[in-house]
């Protein structure tokens, strides 16, 4: 989905490490909620049939937070720890081969991306990369939970979201873009990555059919957009 009339144009194919303007939206300053999704939270077992923008089914991996907070405690490894929905799990591969770890499942909310990155909060390495919103948006309070979280001494990369030009359906994706770009540059170890910008550019080649996950060349864009701001720092 476009960004604006100004949006797209300013931020380009750049692979941003800046916002890129939107004025500060109004944001909840209290203890965050879950937003209400359009698919449902996947189950502990490590399988999610979803349905909604993240309609994918998937096994064998690690099990994600579910709404009783349970999740994995395991030890993260590598330099870089990457945790998102169905969109992140569509670059996997990508990412893996950037020798990034992956923790992306369908239909993952915020507050239990948030949930994720809280069991490893002791073991994260110093590179966090947070893509979550697909279902029922971003606001400003899981931000700020997650970089609390995070803490200080990590860089954490936050990308924007990219969903099906359906604006009656997907109202969030603007004012979840607009909270971002004005959220990120308040932090001196945050840094976005524009994926609505970049992807918008390409979205027949690298976005699927229904315009929110990623095709073979989503999955290379996706990567290295992640890497060259990871790069810059």
């Amino acid at each position: 989905m476009r960004v604006g009339a100004t949006g797209a144009l300013a931020c380009g194919l750049a692979l941003t490490i800046t916002a890129c303007g939107g004025a500060a939206t109004t944001a909840d300053s209290t203890t965050p909620t879950a937003v209400a999704s359009v698919a449902a939270i996947p189950t502990t077992t490590g399988h999610a049939v979803a349905v909604g923008p993240d309609t994918v089914t998937r096994s064998g991996t690690v099990a994600p937070a579910g709404e009783d907070g349970t999740v994995s405690r395991r030890v993260v490894a590598g330099r870089a720890y990457a945790v998102g929905d169905s969109v992140m799990l569509g670059a996997r591969s990508c990412l893996a081969s950037k020798r990034f770890a992956v923790d992306a499942v369908g239909s993952r909310q915020a507050s239990a991306g948030a949930a994720v990155i809280a069991a490893h909060r002791r073991t994260l390495p110093p590179i966090l990369v947070v893509h979550l919103g697909t279902n029922g948006g971003l606001t400003r309070p899981w931000v700020d939970r997650i970089m609390r979280l995070a803490g200080p001494q990590r860089l954490v990369v936050w990308l924007t979201l990219q969903l099906r030009n359906d604006y009656r359906r997907y109202t969030f994706e603007n004012r979840s873009n607009t909270m971002l770009r004005a959220a990120i540059p308040r932090y001196p170890n945050a840094r976005l990555a524009d994926w609505n910008a970049a992807s918008e550019l390409r979205r027949t080649s690298w976005l699927g059919g229904d315009g929110i996950h990623l095709t073979a060349a989503g999955c290379r864009g996706y990567a290295a957009l992640v890497r060259n701001v990871v790069r810059a720092g």
